[in-house]
């Protein structure tokens, strides 16, 4: 969903926003000591049910309150020395710009404000236990949910900690290192959760006295929780729950990637367990989170020799698999792409190829070299996607990002893998494949990778004309070009 400014207005008329986020940005002195008596006419004024006493903090550069408000919050962050305060309200039953400035104005001076209504915010507690308990005995079609995009918004991002010797270099700490710097700024926008196998043994400093990163104990494999963690499904009032695919180490135990991936398989439950989300459960059926995307309107794309190889879904057909879509994602048209990047160790995922960036343009990986062994592949897919229509006959836009050159695994990086007999080996010289396309994509900030190519300023400008007001971060691929993946792998929404 777009996001909608509004300007100040006197004419502007009371709003049913269940299910929205409102944020205010109020310039002006304020009196800190009347924020709880703020608070209270605010939940009065909207309508909002309070379960919960306001908790403010202070510290010498802001003052924060947050006061819980039944499946909602209403956020206070005065910056002090800017003297702006940010006031987030989320699903509340009515909202007048009118009201609440003058709310804030019996506070202090509002001397310039501006609000901003954004999209469905899934909250992530706002599930309550069904009779049933979590895991549900339905399907998301009885019960009206569909699948969300990659451009939707998220009520946090979650990523484990990568460890693993046979399948990290250094044992996770080159790709920990560059996570952690982008966590950090993440942070700034978005609540983080960061997954361990074993919290007591867990050093890292850096994020200890930030209240926006949470550190948890949950059991996994490995840190692809794209394709292990839950697959969020929405209604259009806000309410979220999750799909929990089976997951056999991207081919089972003899095609796969790594050995044992118990945990893996069992990573989507325990999350929305741990978090309290209500969640289908459909083992039989093999997906990773990266082999699918949505426009979040019914319309999907996938890749054909991914989601039906042998050694995922050999008893699926086409047909089969789109009625598993429809029934579970709220899938309306399903367009199947032929294959994924050659080299793609996962088996060739969407992430790196195709993805919408809104309702109804995708951006595509591009190849113009006729030598190199991306280009029948590329222009297979192009073929595929030209003239296709979304499943309500909006013509779907294509953006071409150009592919970027990979060097193969060198001696260097070969050797700093631990090679052992439950996980596929990583040589010298061995090929790589990386995309622009694989890319994380937030409320209010977008994460793109560099390749050291003369595409990577080509392809922030590219990203930059269709989210231009997205903050641009960005990160060296490399690392984990190395293990099969890219940063849109190891982060997921919830």
């Amino acid at each position: 969903m777009s996001e909608e400014v509004l300007k100040p207005s006197k004419t502007n008329q009371s709003q049913k926003f269940f299910g929205k986020q409102i944020q205010i940005e109020v310039t002006g002195d304020f009196c800190i000591e009347k924020l709880y008596d703020l608070n209270a006419k605010i939940v009065e004024k909207l309508e909002m049910t309070q379960i919960s006493s306001p908790v403010l903090e202070k510290n010498k550069k802001s003052i924060c309150m947050l006061s819980l408000i039944a499946e909602s919050h209403i956020g206070f962050v005065y910056d002090l020395k800017a003297k702006v305060l940010n006031l987030d309200i989320f699903s509340c039953k009515n909202f007048d710009e009118k009201v609440v400035i003058g709310l804030l104005n019996s506070s202090g001076k509002v001397v310039d404000y501006k609000v901003n209504i954004r999209g469905i915010k899934h909250n992530i507690s706002n599930n309550k236990q069904t009779k049933h308990g979590l895991k549900l005995k339905s399907t998301p079609k009885e019960d009206g949910f569909s699948l969300i995009s990659n451009f939707d918004h998220g009520d946090c991002v979650y990523y484990l900690w990568p460890e693993r010797g046979d399948v990290w270099m250094n044992g996770g700490k080159d790709a920990q290192d560059i996570v952690s710097g982008l966590i950090l700024e993440m942070s700034k926008y978005d609540k983080v959760i960061i997954g361990v196998n074993d919290i007591k043994k867990f050093k890292e400093q850096k994020f200890k006295f930030n209240k926006n990163i949470q550190i948890e104990q949950i059991p996994y494999n490995d840190a692809w929780i794209r394709d292990t963690g839950p697959t969020i499904v929405a209604k259009q009032n806000g309410q979220y729950r999750a799909v929990n695919f089976g997951f056999n180490g991207y081919g089972g135990e003899l095609e796969g990637l790594y050995f044992p991936f118990d945990l893996d398989s069992k990573l989507a439950d325990a999350i929305c367990e741990k978090h309290n989300i209500a969640y289908y459960h459909v083992p039989e059926f093999i997906l990773e989170g990266g082999s699918i995307c949505s426009n979040g309107k019914g319309t999907m794309i996938a890749i054909e020799k991914c989601v039906l190889n042998p050694n995922r879904n050999p008893k699926f057909s086409k047909k089969q698999a789109e009625k598993v879509f429809a029934t579970y994602f709220g899938a309306k048209k399903v367009i199947w792409l032929d294959e994924g990047l050659k080299f793609d160790e996962t088996g060739g995922h969407i992430d790196n190829v195709c993805s919408f960036v809104n309702e109804d343009t995708v951006v595509i990986a591009w190849e113009t070299d006729k030598k190199d062994e991306q280009y029948k592949i590329l222009h297979e897919n192009f073929n595929r996607l030209k003239g296709q229509t979304t499943w309500d006959g909006k013509p779907i836009k294509i953006i071409k990002i150009h592919q970027p050159k990979i060097n193969p695994v060198s001696k260097t990086e070969a050797a700093s893998i631990v090679e052992n007999k439950n996980s596929k080996p990583r040589r010298e010289g061995e090929k790589l494949t990386g995309s622009y396309i694989n890319v994380f994509i937030s409320d209010k900030y977008m994460i793109i990778p560099q390749f050291d190519s003369k595409y990577d300023k080509i392809t922030i400008r590219k990203y930059r004309m269709i989210y231009p007001n997205k903050k641009i971060l960005t990160y060296n691929t490399r690392t984990f070009n190395v293990f099969g993946g890219g940063i849109h792998c190891v982060l997921k929404k919830l």
